[in-house]
């Protein structure tokens, strides 16, 4: 094959490399770009964004859902809807919105919300029933059809069966969230609420031990709170934490009371947290008092049914792990002095 044949055959990038720069039809593969920049005036500008002038998140008053659904950014639309009634606290409106979507969609898919895209529409009509006390079940029911196996869905399924006072289903939904993201300090404080309203169903004597546990998962909640090193140093995040420590602490403090009203609380200070020198001091004495009698525990459990056993024994377990309160053989020194070392 001669030279000349190896010049006409020669395709591709090469092919590209041979133009000039100088080429009228170069577009200076490569060369820098050439600068374009676009000049006008904004003052001139006429352009007004549209929730701010026809306040389409109105329209479910104004127009049948089915129509509104049928629109090209109709679920969008809704969507965004419940959310800003939530936000503004308009909890009635937003449960009406997303029932009558639910309802709408159900009829269009025939029940198989798996093919809808509604998942978002269900938790935000869900967490404003659990707002005022609403209809939790007809979301929850619909949720778990959509099926999913993410921390968020955990999260929801246990707040909303916690909101139903199905507490034994709620604590193995929270588990199963720990299971994905272990040093989630919002899911130990829940775990300690929940813990606490099944104390509160009991009776006294095991009252005493449930409030132990609760008290023992706030702490764990702290101890997660205020050993993290990588808190973002903005105003927002700092206003986040200080609002997450006091939550924590008032639910420690509830959990304190119900122990004072068994007469199961070993030391009568905690009950006033004003009489706490420092928040250090009252959250060590929390961990003091979280320390749970083993036989006590022992005779709660064998009452407990299974499913209910299996949560409480995962609890105590990792509550044990990092810095939180355990279980202690009463009258064992041994035993409780490797529980204050931890």
């Amino acid at each position: 094959m001669s030279s000349q044949d190896n010049v006409d055959d020669i395709h591709g990038f090469f092919q590209f490399a041979q133009l000039s720069d100088s080429d009228s039809d170069s577009d200076g593969l490569f060369n820098k770009p050439r600068d374009r920049t676009i000049c006008f005036d904004i003052s001139k500008l006429n352009y007004h964004p549209k929730i701010d002038t026809d306040r389409w998140y109105d329209h479910y008053q104004l127009k049948p859902i089915t129509t509104w659904l049928s629109e090209h950014f109709g679920v969008d639309e809704i969507t965004y809807t419940a959310q800003r009634q939530y936000s503004q606290h308009q909890y009635l409106e937003a449960i009406d919105l997303c029932k009558q979507v639910t309802l709408a969609f159900e009829e269009k898919h025939r029940g198989n919300l798996r093919l809808a895209s509604i998942r978002e529409i269900l938790e935000i009509g869900g967490r404003a029933a659990m707002r005022v006390n609403g209809d939790v079940g007809f979301f929850y029911d619909r949720f778990v059809l959509c099926g999913g196996t993410n921390p968020g869905y955990s999260r929801f399924m246990a707040e909303s069966l916690r909101a139903m006072q199905r507490f034994e289903e709620a604590l193995e939904h929270l588990i199963g969230y720990l299971m994905q993201r272990k040093q989630d300090a919002k899911i130990w404080e829940l775990i300690g609420q929940t813990l606490s309203d099944i104390g509160q169903s009991a009776n006294a004597r095991d009252s005493v031990v449930w409030q132990q546990m609760s008290l023992g998962a706030y702490y764990k909640a702290h101890y997660i709170v205020d050993s993290c090193r990588t808190w973002a140093q903005t105003d927002a995040v700092i206003k986040q934490k200080k609002i997450q420590c006091e939550d924590l602490f008032k639910g420690a403090l509830d959990a304190i009371r119900l122990l004072a009203s068994n007469n199961g609380l070993r030391n009568s200070e905690l009950m006033d947290a004003t009489m706490v020198g420092s928040k250090e001091n009252f959250w060590q004495q929390c961990r003091d008092e979280a320390v749970v009698d083993r036989r006590q525990l022992d005779n709660m459990v064998r009452e407990c049914p299974k499913r209910l056993r299996k949560s409480v024994e995962w609890i105590l377990e990792n509550l044990d792990k990092d810095q939180g309160a355990g279980a202690s053989d009463e009258g064992d020194e041994e035993d409780v002095k490797n529980v204050d070392e931890l």
